[in-house]
């Protein structure tokens, strides 16, 4: 018998059964008291000649029979596989939670606080002076940062002063305006206004293979009244500098990398920001979503006055290449690094992508590896947060079951959502069970994101070990001051299997010029991308889209013989 299934037989608490199942092979006279395959045979055999004589040796044989039979199905199962022992179930406790029993310590958000501020110069044409002197020229630069749940822009001046535009009255930041339009019989607002129909996921809208006319045509009004509030609110703060100026406007668009690398797409977009624009300088005080339509489907923007293009550029560029450029620019960045992840953390989506940076010193290349998008922004885990909670079980009142839902119904925050489930309300406690929303939803959503999108870089796009011991990863966005979306690369690195993956985190430092404009360090998270994009456009790097990169030839076997191709080389 050989020494593992000896080591088997013991695991599974049957030492000794070896001599039941394997018996000597030799036997004497002094060892035929000891139970055997041919003892027990001929004992079957004894016993169906005696059945009538002993009645209860049947029942005794069939015990032994049963008992033999188990043993053997113990220790081989069936279909020749081991039996693993399960332990006793234990009773799972049911998490249940503790609120309090009033509201006074609880989370508030500060959207009820945004009003949009009303521009009170010219907020439709492009320049205070309209027939000024086109010899006394300036320029704008306009980094608009169009995002899933709000949009936020830097203008950036001729002499590189940064000019980030207040949308709203807010005194937490009032540099975000919330991603939402409301219209009133075919107007288009702002502002939120009795019997008014409300329309959000603008951005995503466009995003899905079955968008309509009228999704983009929306979203150009929403873009084209924001356009309307950034002139108006550089005119009415900064008249003394522009007063009489023939302006030129240079306007950078980001958009995700995945939509960088859709051509189709990138056409809608680029359509669509010029619709915007064109809306944005009308005469028409209201905006009209019939007007917009008929812009759209006759193009009229193609057929724009030749003086009024010559006003503004208007570009589209990959928002993870307006973070690079952002840090690029900055004293975090280590000029030898050739591979880098770029993970945006927006309200709605979590927009990320690995990246190899070829070039000379100066005029980097990027290459766009792989990218992802995907709803895990801090608004959904949020949301997940509060769901979970309802579903729960708990003391919860009336009063704390209402607050818990109107949280649901928010869709962008002007000031970072709480820690932990448990801040949301004061003195909130789990007093049975296990749960813990934020672990499901770093495990199933954020984590497995990135690690999925870095695994398959790592195996088919760039190969390279060395650059993998100590990844830069690059963390920005709104969402980015979350411990949850920093965890997953502190406990990667402790994990066995990622000995051959490392990461190194890039501080995000807010640059010198960003903190005399007075944003603070929290604000610039949530500007870094606008501010990226106020650049101007022959400054980003170029861009190699996703679908010009091919995958590294896999290995062939042949034979058992690992063949490797030229091109593997």
């Amino acid at each position: 018998m050989s020494h593992s299934l000896k080591k088997q037989l013991e695991l599974l608490g049957l030492k000794g059964s070896e001599k039941k199942l394997y018996p000597p092979q030799k036997r004497t006279k002094t060892l035929q008291n000891k139970k055997s395959l041919d003892s027990a045979k001929n004992q079957r055999k004894h016993n169906k000649t005696t059945k009538a004589n002993s009645p209860n040796s049947n029942l005794e044989d069939k015990i032994a029979r049963g008992s033999f039979a188990k043993s053997m199905r113990d220790t081989y199962g069936t279909q020749n596989k081991p039996k693993v022992t399960k332990p006793l179930d234990r009773p799972v406790e049911t998490p249940i939670i503790e609120f309090p029993l009033c509201l006074d310590d609880a989370w508030k958000h500060s959207q009820s606080a945004n009003v949009a501020l009303l521009p009170t110069k010219g907020c439709a044409k492009q320049s205070l002076n309209w027939a000024g002197d086109v010899n006394i020229m300036d320029q704008i630069n306009v980094g608009f940062d169009f995002g899933t749940s709000a949009i936020k822009v830097m203008l950036r001046s001729s002499d590189e002063n940064l000019l980030p535009v207040q949308f709203t009255s807010d005194i937490n930041n009032p540099y975000v305006l919330p991603s939402c339009l409301y219209v009133t019989d075919g107007n288009a607002s702002l502002h939120q206004t009795p019997g008014a129909e409300a329309y959000q996921n603008l951005k995503l809208s466009i995003l899905e293979d079955n968008k309509s006319d009228l999704d983009i045509v929306r979203a150009a009004a929403f873009i084209a009244l924001a356009l309307r509030l950034v002139r108006g609110w550089l005119f009415e703060n900064y008249s003394n500098v522009y007063d009489g100026k023939y302006l030129f406007w240079e306007l950078n668009f980001g958009v995700p990398a995945v939509v960088h690398d859709n051509k189709k797409t990138m056409v809608i977009f680029k359509d669509l920001f010029e619709l915007a624009y064109f809306v944005s300088t009308q005469n028409d005080v209201e905006i009209n979503i019939g007007t917009v339509m008929n812009v759209w489907r006759q193009r009229s923007w193609e057929s724009e006055d030749v003086s009024q293009k010559a006003q503004h550029t208007l570009s589209v560029v990959p928002e993870i290449a307006a973070q690079f450029l952002a840090v690029l620019k900055s004293d975090s960045w280590d000029q030898s690094h050739r591979l880098i992840s770029v993970v945006d953390i927006g309200a709605g989506t979590v927009d990320m992508g690995a990246f190899s940076i070829t070039g000379k010193h100066g005029a980097p290349i990027l290459h766009s590896l792989k990218t992802s998008v995907e709803l895990n922004g801090v608004v959904n885990l949020h949301r997940d947060r509060i769901n979970q909670m309802l579903q729960t079980d708990s003391n919860a009142n009336g009063a704390v079951e209402e607050y818990l839902k109107s949280l649901l119904e928010v869709s962008d925050f002007n000031k970072p959502i709480p820690d932990q489930w448990t801040d949301y309300l004061s003195g909130t406690r789990l007093i049975q069970g296990i749960f813990n929303s934020d672990d499901e939803f770093d495990k199933h959503k954020y984590s497995s994101q990135v690690i999925r999108l870095l695994t398959y870089v790592k195996k088919y796009k760039y190969p390279n070990p060395e650059e993998w011991k100590s990844l830069p990863v690059l963390i920005c966005g709104g969402g980015g001051s979350n411990e949850l979306y920093h965890q997953l690369y502190k406990r990667y690195s402790k994990k066995v299997e990622s000995q051959s993956m490392g990461f190194k985190v890039i501080p995000l430092i807010t640059p010198l010029k960003v903190r005399d404009s007075g944003l603070t360090d929290l604000t610039y998270k949530r500007m870094s991308l606008a501010y990226g994009l106020s650049f101007s456009f022959d400054l980003f790097p170029e861009f190699v889209r996703e679908s010009d990169i091919s995958d590294f030839h896999k290995p062939v076997n042949s034979n058992g013989v690992k063949m490797i191709s030229k091109d593997d080389i």
